[in-house]
């Protein structure tokens, strides 16, 4: 979230932000780490609850049909959805940055029979003369 700040900050060896700025980071920072906080506290107790309470989730059992349409398009929108485009995008970049090595390569190689064609002609007509 604040990486940027924090950097720039490092690098500089003070905040050059401002004072606005600064306030705003803070309580994004602590905001966030609260978010976070709570979440692992939730997973945490639900694991806990899944492990040594195996039957409590027994009445949720029962979800509507609009609850689980639900669950299913928050899945597919914040993770499926997500998750297949990184994958996809970062395959073709892969495919792409490999293709453009080789191509390099090709050109390098090409370059370089070319210097070399250069050099032994200039020797050749070094000795010539």
């Amino acid at each position: 979230t604040g990486k940027p700040f924090t950097i720039i900050s490092c690098f500089s060896h003070r905040w050059v932000f401002g004072w606005s700025i600064c306030q705003w980071y803070g309580w994004i920072g602590f905001f966030f780490g609260c978010g976070s906080l709570i979440t692992m506290t939730v997973v945490s107790f639900d694991r806990y609850m899944k492990i040594c309470h195996l039957r409590y989730d027994w009445w949720l059992a029962q979800a509507s049909l609009r609850g689980k349409v639900f669950v299913i398009s928050i899945m597919f929108f914040c993770l499926i959805l997500p998750t297949v485009v990184i994958v996809f995008s970062y395959a073709k970049i892969i495919v792409k940055v490999k293709s453009s090595a080789q191509e390099v390569a090709v050109y390098d190689t090409r370059n370089q029979k070319n210097h070399t064609l250069e050099i032994k002609l200039t020797k050749l007509k070094a000795e010539r003369r």
